[in-house]
């Protein structure tokens, strides 16, 4: 049951959204929320800077815990005699919901402290929650495409 496009095409894609993803939230940080600093009297550019180090030791915990929460579906199910991976909650999960709704909180947040409704940085915040949001798409496209087929000259065991 694979997508007729190859997974390779599709995971370049993928690797271009993320790059573009990250480089939107630095342009975002930096261009329109004054930059990053781990020492400043403007405590928004620590809050910029530590928000990152916090995020960045969060996502490592969720990849541990996540990665066990894996292993003991796949347990759970393989035991009981269940399919995996029949659900769209097991391709993708919320974590795409969960990175675009914190884009537009944030967003929501800003404007009611006086940034322009329809300015600039209100256009590319929303722009990076689609980003985000076409990220997971295409990861859940790559996945469900054709795998590359084996040929004689591939790594086989001795």
């Amino acid at each position: 049951m694979g997508l007729e496009i190859k997974a390779l095409y599709l995971s370049y894609v993928v690797h271009v959204l993320g790059v573009a993803g990250a480089v939107m939230v630095l342009v975002w940080n930096i261009y329109f929320r004054g930059g990053l600093a781990w020492e400043s009297s403007n405590k928004n550019l620590i809050f910029n800077a530590e928000k990152k180090l916090i995020h960045l030791v969060l996502h490592a915990i969720a990849l541990i815990l996540g990665s066990i929460g894996i292993y003991m579906a796949f347990k759970n199910h393989n035991e009981s005699g269940l399919a995996n991976l029949y659900s769209l909650h097991s391709w993708l999960g919320i974590a795409v919901a969960n990175s675009a709704l914190g884009f537009l909180e944030k967003l929501t947040f800003l404007e009611s402290s006086g940034i322009d409704k329809y300015g600039s940085e209100a256009f590319l915040v929303n722009f990076t929650a689609i980003v985000a949001v076409l990220y997971g798409t295409f990861v859940l496209l790559t996945a469900l495409s054709r795998a590359p087929a084996e040929d004689d000259n591939s790594y086989s065991p001795i």
